[in-house]
């Protein structure tokens, strides 16, 4: 009867005590499985708040360099204090504006053309598209964009906007078409000698240069 019982317990508990182990063993996969993806889930959130927190910072910096440079041109200060710091600031950018609007925007589109019709002729090229990306008309092109894309966001930005019908006229004309035009040059897809002497958005601040006047 021992004898028996032992054979019973032999024969059935190893197949139990191996099933036993392997139930364990997937237990313990199954387990460092779902941490590691609960862990690859959280780096994978945590590397995109990263990545939105980077580039929001960005954006601020470049903001910040963008309205320290226009104010370098301008020349402007800050205001002391015992004034109106609203009305001072908006004067402020009203007078940036003027600057962006009537000066720094129609030189460096004309610039720009100009650039791409004189390595056009130096080169030789038949089709603009052939110095597209030359340096200097890839730079230009570039900062072009750069100045237009800040210029529609300080004039949405500015407080008093809807108060003057000229600022209202120039901010939708550069949003909607100049902007998106240099967005997609379509100068360089122009061959030689068909392309203008002005480019769609120089014929736009031209048009607007000649017939502007200061906002205020």
């Amino acid at each position: 009867m021992p004898e028996t019982i032992q054979f019973l317990l032999w024969f059935l508990g190893v197949p139990a005590a191996l099933v036993t182990v392997v139930l364990v063993v997937f237990g313990v996969e199954w387990a460092v499985w779902h941490l590691g993806s609960a862990a690859a889930h959280c780096q994978d959130r945590l590397t995109g708040w990263r990545m939105t927190a980077t580039h929001r910072s960005f954006q601020n910096q470049d903001r910040h360099d963008f309205l320290n440079w226009i104010a370098a041109q301008a020349g402007t200060a800050s205001a002391g204090p015992g004034v109106d710091e609203t009305l001072v600031e908006a004067q402020r950018q009203a007078d940036l504006i003027r600057i962006l609007v009537e000066e720094e925007l129609p030189k460096a589109v004309r610039h720009c053309v100009e650039t791409h019709r004189l390595m056009a002729t130096v080169t030789g090229a038949l089709h603009m598209s052939e110095i597209a990306y030359e340096p200097e008309c890839y730079q230009l092109r570039s900062a072009t964009v750069w100045l237009l894309a800040h210029t529609v966001d300080f004039l949405q930005s500015y407080p008093l906007r809807m108060e003057d019908t000229r600022l209202v006229h120039n901010s939708i004309v550069l949003r909607k078409r100049a902007l998106p035009t240099c967005r997609r040059c379509p100068y360089v897809q122009q061959t030689v000698d068909r392309a203008g002497a002005l480019c769609p958005t120089a014929e736009l601040v031209q048009l607007r240069g000649e017939n502007s006047e200061t906002i205020r």
